[in-house]
């Protein structure tokens, strides 16, 4: 008898129950093997669920590592290492923002 093993909503695996009598398996023995792979499939997916939610904890902190790193980085490329005064970049930047809102109150 062949039993599938299920978790979040699909088979990952099977439990195979044989027997040493020619006629196999009785009802009772049948419903034991049901028994058996459910309590296997329960505990199968608390373990997956635990390190599924594991997993996304860990997504999160490096999501917010990268968050950081790249808010770091932006500032190190638009300011100058020395004075910590904006460089060019920064200010090139500054002068496009100032003259599009000037266009957009021009127009209004």
């Amino acid at each position: 008898m062949v039993l599938p093993l299920k978790a979040m909503g699909k088979a990952i695996g099977c439990i195979e129950m044989v027997s040493n009598r020619p006629n196999c398996f009785d009802e009772i023995e049948y419903h034991l093997g049901l028994l058996v792979a459910a309590h296997y499939s329960s505990s199968l997916e608390m373990c997956l669920q635990a390190e599924l939610s594991a997993a996304n904890a860990r997504l999160k902190d490096h999501d917010l590592l990268l968050t950081e790193l790249n808010e770091k980085l932006r500032q190190q490329a638009n300011t100058d290492e020395l004075t910590g005064l904006f460089n060019k970049r920064r200010l090139i930047e500054q002068v496009e923002i100032e003259i599009a809102r000037g266009v957009a109150t021009a127009k209004s």
